[in-house]
């Protein structure tokens, strides 16, 4: 969120729309961050969304002052890149989020089987087995 008049709604009723959403996402299966400027996220965000969900901090400064938790910082919006126009945000990334998503089973990939520990493999030291073509048995180590 942030238009100025959803945050006229005051606190209770942004977190509310904020938390219908992400609970909505989350339960189609999807991997749900909330995205917010450090003064959004202190002024209209209620403490349980931010501790529920990974925070995307926007914050252009060169070290934030941001209190709370947050998985990612966009510390710029004037970041430049070959072959493209005009300024891109750059963003740091604290949390190994594709790993986070496929080992939940989330955005379409399926939950990561857990494998059992392999049983020990036996030695076998002569059994006899029999040929199918000649019908003769023959030891084998």
């Amino acid at each position: 969120m942030e238009e100025k008049k959803q945050f006229a709604l005051g606190k209770e009723k942004v977190s509310a729309i904020m938390r219908a959403f992400l609970e909505r996402v989350e339960a189609a299966g999807y991997f749900v961050g909330l995205y917010g400027s450090a003064s959004s996220l202190t002024t209209h965000t209620a403490d349980d969304i931010k501790s529920r969900y990974t925070i995307w901090l926007a914050h252009w400064v060169n070290q934030t002052s941001y209190g709370g938790a947050y998985g990612i910082w966009q510390h710029s919006e004037k970041g430049r890149v070959d072959g493209i126009n005009g300024n891109v945000d750059l963003d740091i990334g604290y949390k190994d989020f594709p790993t986070i998503i496929k080992g939940k089973g989330l955005n379409g990939y399926g939950a990561e089987p857990v494998l059992p520990n392999p049983p020990l493999l036996r030695r076998r030291t002569a059994s006899r087995s029999r040929s199918r073509l000649t019908g003769r048995s023959a030891a084998v180590n």
